[in-house]
């Protein structure tokens, strides 16, 4: 056996590939270089960089994307405090009602608000 490197000796009866570390340069055998890992997305991806097994970083997990739950359902029925109405009236009301409209006040005007318009002027009603 002999030593042309600390790191990968030579074996003339074995003999073994020789690389080259791309992060520090020093020579290692082919077989003890790995590539380095790194996370891009949420999956590790290969750099293509040769690196000799004590130099292997591990994969930075800042660069990994933050994975958050789903957002949390609203109680249902919505909770809201009783109105004022509602007490006065003494139960719930039924379901909301339009609004009458004008020209259903000038049909109805002649019995309902004493003869004339919405006003009660006698204008439009005739009586």
């Amino acid at each position: 056996m002999y030593a042309h490197d600390i790191r990968c000796p030579t074996n003339v009866t074995r003999p073994r590939y020789v690389g080259i570390c791309e992060r520090t340069g020093f020579k290692f055998y082919y077989d003890d270089l790995t590539f380095q890992y790194d996370w891009r997305g949420n999956s590790l991806v290969n750099l293509n960089i040769l690196v000799g097994q004590p130099f292997i970083d591990k994969p930075q997990e800042q660069l990994r994307p933050v994975i958050t739950g789903p957002d949390s359902l609203p109680p249902f029925p919505r909770p809201s405090p009783p109105s004022y109405e509602t007490q006065a009236a003494g139960g719930v009301p039924g379901p909301l009602t339009a609004i009458t409209p004008v020209s259903r006040l000038f049909i109805l005007g002649d019995s309902e608000l004493g003869g004339g318009d919405v006003l009660g002027n006698g204008v439009l009603g005739g009586g």
